[in-house]
């Protein structure tokens, strides 16, 4: 009988959410324009002016190289999207009222 060869492929995508601590249901589905986005076979840390974004990238890159250790990596992509929001705040009744407004996509964006 030949031999079986199994190939299984798994996507770890790892997300993270903006600097100003909007709640992720607010900014999961919302649209954005991507503003840099690079594909390779082994990524290297974006170097940006942006420190969040280059320690942001640090992180993700160096987890996902250590916790993927025994696996082979076929593709890593990096991806910045820009999203616009609001933050309004309100004083009724000595009381502060926080209310994030975002534009929403029509659908979701592919994960």
């Amino acid at each position: 009988m030949p031999a079986c060869v199994v190939h299984t492929y798994a996507n770890h995508a790892s997300k993270l959410t903006s600097r100003f601590g909007l709640p992720r249901e607010l900014i999961r589905d919302v649209s954005g324009q991507v503003a840099f986005e690079e594909e390779m076979a082994k990524l290297k840390p974006l170097r940006v002016s942006d420190q969040d974004i280059s320690d942001a990238s640090v992180k993700l890159v160096t987890n996902h190289t250590s916790a993927f250790a025994d696996q082979r990596i076929v593709a890593q992509r990096h991806q910045v999207s820009i999203v616009l929001f609001s933050i309004f705040l309100f004083i009724i009744h000595s009381f502060l009222l926080t209310l994030f407004s975002c534009r929403f996509a029509s659908s979701p964006s592919p994960r």
